[in-house]
Formats: structure tokens, C-alpha cells, sequence
């Protein structure tokens, strides 16, 4: 063993991040794979992180970010921590914003029970925002954290990387970037590498801290996300990802798709890409949520209609 490979134990907390990521078993065969193609040195695994950043992530962002521009209704907010790598290639033109489940009070497999203050979430949401309407970017993809807040009474436009909600508006479902992939897939399920795609976006780019669970009031009255460092390695290749993000890639959107999709075909075969191939295991409650949301949307509208 050599001083620059990682000891067992640094493997073991990054798998517990990825599983906390992806769920256990995900999670696990993810970093397994990342193990064996970097042939446990984290030198070569850095690389691997480095390249598809640069190669795949950089145009891809680039056009999300674009696209979200022409549609954007309001104040753009880039939520956090899925939104970092936006808000590195937004150059400064954005504000982030910490809306993750546990600090909306949202439980479910990975997130795990409820543990939000209302009150202080609307002081931070108010401290963000000055009470107005607000675009809110985010990786997606069923807008669980969106029908909090819509049920809170707020006024927000979500545009998500990938969405599986018929009223939220997504990056990967716009009909012209479908058609960019059906032009590159040759026949593939495209649902399926949307799905894969996105949870590449959400779970697979390395994190330098965990996902905030709560907010507090910092010593000058402020509300702020409590945020605790990752494990070792997921901030070395952090790190390594964000380097190779800041390289500029130019490239069409159709030439973007079939550059992600060499790396998808890449890591499928096992031959050196660190992008998922396959998506999360579905949100059990999927279904209900999605009628609930409809409902929801229906009574707003109707609210509207009756002012």
C-alpha cells in the first residue's frame, strides 16, 4: 500500500455518503465501481472526476444554465447543495438558497423524518427572497420541496435539470432536448437515461459538505443552513470535479448529448466514466405525491380565479 492510497476506513465513509446519496445499495455498487476503475488509487480516481467534469458537465451545465435564462420569471435562485456546480459556471450572476427536505420538513426514504421549524424556515425564506416571487433552480425531480412551499402559500416558479412532474418545467424533458437525444441514442430508452442523467447531476458529483438539515440564527441575527464537511474523500474529488468543471467546453446542445452519452455507453460497459447508468430506485409514494400535487395546482388556480 502506498502513502497515497486511502485506507479502508476512507472507502467505508464515502460509501456511507454515496448510500446516503443514492440509497445502500446504489450507493454501494456506485463507489465499488469508482473503486475498481481507479484501481483503488485515489490519484487516478481524482482524473476520472476531473474528466467528466470537463468533458460532460461543463457544456451540459452551460446549456441548463441557458436554457433556464429564457424561461426564468422572476429573481433567480440556485438551490444548494445540488446547485453548486450552476452556481460555478453562473459566474456570480445568482444568489443560492438552502431548500433541502429536512430543512423543508419533508420525509421520505433518504431524507428520513421530519425535523423543520416552520417559523424560522418563512423568516429564511423571507431574509433570501425580500418577500418576493423567485425562480427556483434545482436538480428535480418530483418537486416535493415545491409543494411545501406552494402549500405555504408561496409564489415560485421551479425549473428543474429533470422533472417527473407533469407541472414542473424541466431542462432534459424541453422537447428540444429530447429530440437532441433521440438523435444520438440510436434506439436507447431515453426515459431511463434521463433518469440516469439526473441523478448523476444530484448524487454523483462529488460534495465538499453534507446535506443541511436545519437552520439556525448566526451571532449577527441571520438565518443560516448548518453545514458540516463531508467525508475525506468525497472533498478531494470535490475538489478535482470542480477543477475540471471550470475548464470551458463550447459545444452545440446536440453535440453536448452525444458527448454524455459516449461517457453513459463508457460507464455502462465498465470502461472508465464515474456517471450513473442507471436511476435511483423510484419514490414509493410517487403516485400519491403526483395527485396530490394536481390538487393542489387546481385549488391555487381556483383561488386565482375567484380573487
Amino acid at each position: 500500500m502506498t502513502e497515497f492510497t486511502p485506507p479502508n476506513s476512507q472507502w467505508s465513509e464515502y460509501t456511507k455518503t454515496m448510500q446516503g446519496e443514492l440509497g445502500d445499495k446504489a450507493g454501494a455498487a456506485y463507489v465499488d465501481g469508482v473503486k475498481h476503475l481507479a484501481n483503488f488509487d485515489p490519484i487516478l480516481a481524482r482524473h476520472l472526476f476531473v474528466t467528466v467534469a470537463h468533458n460532460a458537465w461543463n457544456p451540459m451545465i452551460t446549456h441548463f444554465i441557458k436554457w433556464v435564462e429564457e424561461r426564468a420569471m422572476y429573481d433567480i435562485k440556485i438551490n444548494q447543495r445540488d446547485g453548486a456546480p450552476i452556481m460555478e459556471l453562473a459566474n456570480g450572476r445568482y444568489n443560492d438558497i438552502y431548500l433541502t427536505r429536512k430543512i423543508c420538513g419533508i420525509a421520505d426514504e433518504l431524507a428520513g423524518s421530519n425535523t423543520a421549524k416552520q417559523q424560522l424556515l418563512d423568516e429564511y425564506i423571507a431574509q433570501e427572497t425580500h418577500g418576493r416571487p423567485f425562480t427556483l433552480v434545482d436538480s428535480g425531480c418530483y418537486g416535493s420541496i415545491i409543494y411545501q412551499l406552494m402549500e405555504h402559500g408561496y409564489n415560485i416558479q421551479p425549473l428543474f435539470f429533470f422533472s417527473r412532474n407533469p407541472h414542473i418545467d424541466s431542462f432534459l424533458t424541453d422537447e428540444s432536448v429530447i429530440s437532441k437525444m433521440r438523435n444520438v441514442m440510436r434506439g436507447e430508452d431515453i426515459d431511463g437515461f434521463m433518469g440516469a442523467l439526473n441523478d448523476s447531476f444530484e448524487c454523483c458529483m462529488p460534495k465538499k459538505f453534507q446535506s443541511p438539515e436545519s437552520l439556525i440564527k448566526d451571532k449577527d441575527g441571520l438565518i443560516v443552513p448548518v453545514v458540516k464537511k463531508s467525508d475525506g474523500l468525497s472533498q478531494i474529488f470535490s475538489k478535482c470535479f470542480f477543477n475540471g468543471l471550470k475548464c470551458e467546453n463550447i459545444m452545440t446542445l446536440e453535440q453536448t448529448m452525444a458527448l454524455y452519452y459516449d461517457e453513459f455507453i463508457k460507464a455502462r460497459d465498465g470502461k472508465g466514466s464515474v456517471i450513473m447508468t442507471a436511476g435511483s430506485p423510484q419514490w414509493s409514494e410517487s403516485t400519491a405525491f403526483l395527485n396530490n400535487f394536481d390538487n393542489l395546482v387546481k385549488k391555487r388556480q381556483q383561488q386565482i380565479k375567484g380573487r
